[in-house]
């Protein structure tokens, strides 16, 4: 499996599992132990009741601030 690279930021776009953060712990979990010294920075972009039509409209004031690579 291919890894995020070197200095990526990460957002996490997703409804209320993402919001409620059930599935960015064990992500970050995963890069700290294994990836902990490659600059690799994630956010929580999900929004509770979020849908693909919500993330378009959320996306300039709330994921693009974070300057995401993926």
């Amino acid at each position: 499996m291919n890894r995020f690279p070197d200095g990526a930021r990460v957002c996490f776009i997703g409804d209320s599992m993402t919001a409620a953060n059930e599935i960015l712990p064990r992500v970050i979990d995963h890069y700290n132990k294994h990836f902990s010294n490659h600059g690799i920075t994630f956010y929580n972009c999900g929004t509770s009741g979020g849908t693909y039509g919500s993330a378009i409209t959320f996306f300039e004031d709330d994921i693009l601030p974070h300057k995401p690579t993926h």
